[in-house]
């Protein structure tokens, strides 16, 4: 592991545990026959020591795929770069209220300077992460906070289920608790046939009652943005890092910078006709299937794992409108909700 200071902190560059690469020896003068070798050298590693989907990946509706920090390393090392990151601008906001119409401000922007390993400049690149990107300043939840007012909210549709018992205790303190407005909307909605009877399974497998209505999602400001700063921060570096590493090793023709932490990118919607590669195969089913039930990606991740088990389907791409077709079914009839409970199936369960 390569320790780069940064302003103070340690920026950690894990260093490939490949055994297989050895760094290339670089010529001082570069002829073409020099060109020609190097560039045989690059093909052939990326060839045989770059992993899809742990060194880089395609994300939908990119023809390229994107060069990830584990292959930015293995770069690293494969050239013996000398790497600096270090940080070039910093705003932090931490007195800026959180409301609608403002919101703390958290930038960091990074310089990576990549050397050859006698000391020349070979590369510069900036990378900059910041709390006003979508993902970190906003939330989706279907009851937003009372200080807010709806009608000034963004909304999308959505479902909602609860448990009968808990519409019985209506909970208004502690964990499960919700306003009294919540359960006694549920009440209504119930005696007015609007909410749906369903079985839905506990944790423990037990079949209990519940229902499940129609819900409006309110999009407000991300309330534990503070909690995410160090992550806003490392983001900042590791788009540093993969840049500079990208320009300083030529790979441009192999790769692009980093687009999934930065892009939010739809789906096809015809899926099932499109049999991807085994490179983007788990990826593109993930994103998928949250798209389809408004789960992340680590929670379709569960929920696909837990539908084959219970399916007894093994997942290979020879299966993959089979698959895609269990899945779309298990999810039109909220199975993904059965498969959660109040979240998804945990990593010893699913």
């Amino acid at each position: 592991m390569v320790d780069e200071i940064i302003d103070g902190e340690t920026f950690d560059i894990v260093e490939s545990e490949d055994k297989e690469i050895e760094p290339i020896s670089l010529p001082k003068r570069l002829d073409v026959d020099g060109a020609v070798e190097i560039y045989r050298a690059q093909r052939e590693f990326v060839s045989k020591i770059m992993q899809p989907e742990r060194d880089y990946g395609t994300v939908p509706g990119t023809n390229k795929p994107s060069l990830w920090k584990p292959g930015a390393e293995k770069f690293h090392r494969f050239y013996g770069f000398q790497v600096e990151v270090k940080i070039s601008n910093k705003i932090e906001k931490w007195d800026t209220p959180i409301a609608l119409d403002s919101f703390p401000l958290f930038s960091y922007t990074y310089e990576c300077i990549v050397k050859d390993r006698n000391g020349n400049l070979i590369a510069t690149a900036e990378g900059n992460c910041n709390s006003y990107e979508s993902k970190y300043q906003w939330r989706w939840t279907n009851i937003p906070p009372s200080r807010y007012n709806r009608e000034h909210l963004e909304t999308r549709p959505g479902r909602e289920i609860e448990f009968k018992f808990a519409i019985e205790k209506k909970e208004t303190t502690g964990a499960y608790g919700k306003p009294i407005e919540y359960w006694e909307g549920w009440e209504e909605d119930i005696s007015h046939g609007e909410a749906t009877p369903i079985k839905r399974k506990t944790r423990s497998g037990k079949n209990l009652d519940a229902y499940e209505r129609d819900a409006t999602t309110y999009r407000v400001p991300n309330e534990d943005i503070y909690s995410q700063v160090n992550t806003i921060m490392k983001m900042a570096q590791k788009r540093a890092y993969v840049g500079g590493i990208l320009l300083a090793s030529n790979a441009s023709e192999y790769f692009t910078q980093d687009l999934e932490d930065q892009t939010e990118i739809e789906e096809e919607p015809d899926i099932i006709s499109f049999v991807p590669d085994k490179d983007v195969a788990s990826r593109k089913l993930r994103r998928h299937v949250a798209k389809l039930t408004g789960l992340s990606l680590e929670e379709a991740g569960l929920f696909i794992r837990w539908a084959l088990r219970e399916s007894k389907m093994r997942y290979t791409l020879d299966k993959w409108a089979e698959v895609i077709t269990m899945l779309e079914k298990r999810i039109e009839d909220k199975d993904h909700e059965t498969a959660r409970t109040d979240a998804v199936p945990s990593e010893d369960t699913a």
